[in-house]
């Protein structure tokens, strides 16, 4: 958002975020699909592999460069400066504070899902080696949720999308605590369409 706002294109920010959710979740979707693969030919492989990439990632993120926001900004040197400074913005702004506490709450439960995703499959039956495929397409449908939330936000007002998102979640949360069938799986698909 810094690096757009020095670029006087902050309004783009909901558009390139949702593609790169989507570029991402792409990756993701990829990689999800070929772990199960790379497994069987060898245990370590796709550890391997991840260190590798984890290492060319490092490598990228080292040529970024601070935006100009920040470099003309002598109030906040230092992280717990920076740190303070956005908690009082977050109690001061009515709406910072809701989206702050409301997102918190709601991707830990979304997140929750996730985690314990392996778990329900089990659950549920679903053979492990259809765990990739289903995380790989979770990837996606998380992707897709990215890249139409700019969409989304252009189409509804905040609090409609908002309540939509609150009840929707509670939906797929009560439903996949009592769906015992694979139609839980399309169910745990849908909660990363609202992740995105």
């Amino acid at each position: 958002y810094d690096t757009l706002k020095g670029l006087k294109r902050e309004k783009d920010f909901e558009k390139l975020s949702g593609r790169l959710s989507l570029t991402t979740a792409t990756a993701g979707f990829c990689a999800a699909l070929v772990a199960g693969f790379l497994f069987n030919i060898s245990i370590i492989l796709p550890y391997i592999l991840t260190a590798v990439s984890i290492i060319l990632s490092l490598i990228v993120i080292l040529t970024f460069k601070e935006p100009e926001v920040h470099k003309s900004s002598k109030t906040e040197e230092n992280i717990f400066a920076h740190f303070k400074s956005s908690i009082k913005k977050v109690f001061k702004s009515e709406h910072i504070g809701f989206i702050v506490i409301y997102g918190a709450v709601l991707l830990f439960s979304l997140d929750y899902i996730f985690h314990y995703g392996q778990i329900y499959f089990k659950l549920i039956n679903v053979p492990v080696v259809f765990f990739g495929v289903i995380f790989a397409f979770r990837a996606l449908v998380e992707g897709v949720g990215g890249s139409l939330a700019n969409r989304i936000k252009n189409t509804f007002s905040y609090r409609s999308i908002f309540t939509f998102i609150l009840i929707i979640s509670l939906l797929f949360i009560f439903g996949m605590s009592y769906i015992k069938n694979y139609f839980g799986i399309a169910i745990f698909l849908g909660v990363f369409f609202i992740v995105g």
